[in-house]
């Protein structure tokens, strides 16, 4: 997306997921419509990829126009692709034929598909293929909140009111070994007594604590702070 790495920082929610901040005047001005356009770039709007009979010509649809065209070589390769054709019900020597076809396959990669044919079969099995990919390169994101630009952004180092988790930035490189209930825990092991109201448990700082409706429990700060934040149980006994 043209973004420097330097100009992004990740911030832990405190809850579900994280924050990407954006330090770049190039997106601080996006308004919602713009920023919806990331959305469908990230999330891979597969209503936006086909125009037709041609992919659209954008970075996304032709990153899976090209994808597309690898899976087909692949199952050719594989001898496979015969009996893919077979499945979606189509004439199989003759759309063979045509997939197989050098021309074709360059074709399809710079998202052309007028060369297929026009059968029911055909459409379904490229559209099924288009949503596997898809599915593969979509970057899930929350939709609502990068599109509102009224919004108010969660102060990092906060503490989320439903968690007891603070809000903590994530170096890029660290992202994958973050644990957010050891890394993101300010409270302290000194015992707090709770009394449970649901059923509910939990794995924080390496230990898993479960309570149920009117059990008393003397349990770590940490993990009677969430358990409090979630409203499955009250102070004191």
């Amino acid at each position: 997306m043209g973004v420097d790495e330097k100009n992004i920082k990740i911030f832990f929610s405190g809850s579900r997921g994280y924050h990407v901040h954006v330090y770049d005047r190039n997106f601080q001005s996006l308004n919602s419509g713009e920023r919806r356009e990331i959305i469908d770039y990230l999330m891979v709007n597969t209503e936006k990829i086909l125009n037709g009979n041609r992919f659209h010509n954008s970075l996304k649809a032709i990153q899976v126009s090209k994808i597309l065209a690898r899976r087909i070589k692949n199952l050719i390769k594989e001898k496979k692709l015969k009996e893919v054709l077979e499945k979606h019900g189509v004439d199989i020597e003759r759309t063979y034929s045509i997939l197989v076809s050098k021309d074709n396959l360059r074709k399809l990669e710079i998202g052309d598909l007028s060369f297929l044919p026009k059968s029911r079969g055909v459409k379904n099995l490229i559209l099924e293929l288009i949503e596997r990919i898809s599915k593969n390169i979509r970057i899930y994101i929350d939709a609502p909140v990068t599109a509102d630009i009224k919004r108010l952004i969660r102060m990092p180092h906060s503490l989320h009111g439903k968690t007891g988790l603070r809000v903590t930035k994530v170096e890029i490189d660290e992202l994958k070994d973050f644990n957010p209930f050891y890394n993101a825990v300010v409270f302290e092991d000194e015992k707090v007594k709770i009394r449970g109201m649901k059923r509910a448990k939990i794995e924080i700082m390496g230990e898993e604590f479960s309570i149920k409706a009117g059990e008393k429990l003397s349990i770590p700060e940490y993990a009677a702070i969430f358990f409090l934040c979630r409203g499955v149980a009250v102070y004191g006994h």
